[in-house]
């Protein structure tokens, strides 16, 4: 009996795509360049379109679309007879929405979108799991007034004690989002009679 012919989606799915991988912020991307070789190499005939749309003007294309909340671009892209097609916002270098973009980023978008568009296809698409989950917001660092109130609190503690918070505060353990419960703790402990320090900062 023959062997199933495997599918596009399969057959792209199962490349190891980690070699050609590009790191921007905290995201993954897929190199355009390789990506585009890997598609060209399993399917010489495979095929792209970017998608233009009308000016401001009225007349003319131009290769995005600008809309109140940013700017897009499009990209089909066509393999053995099947078309997939993408949506990519323009972003700058930090991953924001550009409303008035270059030629520099609008190209660089239509790239990415076309790398995103092969993804649809399998190639690489493991890369982009969790891509479009909401960043969760770091804890901001304690101020020069926050700080200054956690030390007051420690002044008549032993130099090791002191060097011990002031480590805590500079890797961030205590922060913005904690500050409160942790001065509340340094000041209870102030309150109680001077004793030997029996632990350190968290």
């Amino acid at each position: 009996m023959p062997e199933k012919k495997k599918s596009v989606f399969d057959n792209l799915f199962a490349i190891n795509a980690n070699e050609f991988k590009e790191k921007k912020g905290r995201y993954d991307y897929l190199s355009w360049s390789d990506a585009l070789a890997y598609i060209l190499k399993e399917y010489p005939d495979a095929t792209w379109d970017v998608h233009e749309f009308s000016n401001a003007e009225g007349f003319g294309s131009q290769p995005y679309m600008s809309t109140d909340a940013g700017c897009f671009v499009k990209v089909s892209v066509t393999i053995e007879g099947i078309t997939r097609t993408e949506i990519h916002a323009v972003m700058d270098n930090f991953n924001k929405s550009i409303k008035e973009p270059n030629a520099v980023q609008i190209n660089n978008s239509i790239k990415r979108c076309l790398v995103k568009c092969f993804a649809l296809f399998g190639l690489g698409l493991y890369i982009y799991q969790g891509e479009d989950l909401p960043e969760v917001d770091k804890p901001k660092p304690l101020n020069d007034s926050q700080y200054k109130q956690m030390m007051s609190l420690v002044a008549n503690k032993s130099a090791k004690y002191k060097q011990q918070l002031a480590q805590a505060i500079k890797q961030e353990k205590i922060n913005s989002s904690n500050f409160e419960e942790y001065f509340k703790k340094l000041m209870k402990d102030a309150e109680k009679p001077k004793k030997e320090e029996k632990k350190n900062v968290d």
